[in-house]
């Protein structure tokens, strides 16, 4: 959990409250994180369902083929999700789509406080495709954590070493987001596996056998 935060601010330069939203400055990066869920673009912000409704009515959304969806925040809110989702939906003057939308609004709800905004981009979990990697460790890291690691980097980092490499999980990653990575390990059976597994995604790190302690 302690990943959420710093994930967060350094590819978007928005900080999640307690409830998990964060204002940010950019979400181009949202699709390559591993915590962050959405990036939106604001649209209605109220302090009830009702004052919500009614704020949609005014902006005359142009959204033909539209879907909606909600996230709620907070346990303690007792709601009718779909009743909810329906009254925002009837006051978009378009038609919607629920099986293939053109465009996707999300409803965040808490007490006291509701909002709609346009989804923009999600997260896609590109970091999956690692757990496939044909050689591993129990005590490989997972390609999830090995990726939030790399988020607290990018953007920013020219190039990342890893000196103690492993089975490359790390450097997988950095592959993966197009920085430039190499690493190296004092295991040689390590070493040969870490990279296999390079060479099985088409990567280009290098990774070399080493002590990081003489390492320059």
């Amino acid at each position: 959990n302690e990943l959420v935060g710093p994930e967060c601010e350094n590819l978007t330069g928005g900080s999640p409250d307690s409830f998990g939203i964060a204002r940010c400055q950019s979400i181009v990066r949202v699709p390559a994180a591993c915590y962050i869920r959405y990036g939106l673009k604001w649209i209605a912000e109220a302090s009830s369902l009702g004052e919500l409704v009614s704020m949609v009515q005014a902006a005359e959304l142009d959204a033909d083929g539209f879907r909606v969806e909600l996230v709620r925040l907070s346990k303690r809110l007792e709601i009718d999700r779909w009743e909810a989702m329906r009254r925002v939906a009837d006051a978009i003057p378009s038609d919607p789509n629920m099986k293939s939308p053109k465009c996707r609004f999300l409803i965040l709800s808490r007490e006291n406080w509701w909002c709609l905004g346009d989804i923009i981009t999600e997260q896609t979990h590109d970091y999956r495709i690692h757990d496939q990697k044909p050689h591993r460790t129990s005590s490989s890291l997972p390609s999830q954590l090995a990726r939030a690691l790399i988020n607290l980097v990018v953007p920013g980092a020219k190039s990342i070493v890893d000196p103690c490499s492993g089975v490359g999980s790390v450097l997988l990653e950095a592959c993966a987001l197009n920085v430039a990575c190499s690493g190296s390990d004092y295991n040689r059976r390590m070493v040969g596996m870490s990279r296999k597994n390079i060479q099985h995604f088409s990567y280009g790190a290098s990774v070399s056998f080493a002590d990081a302690r003489e390492l320059n």
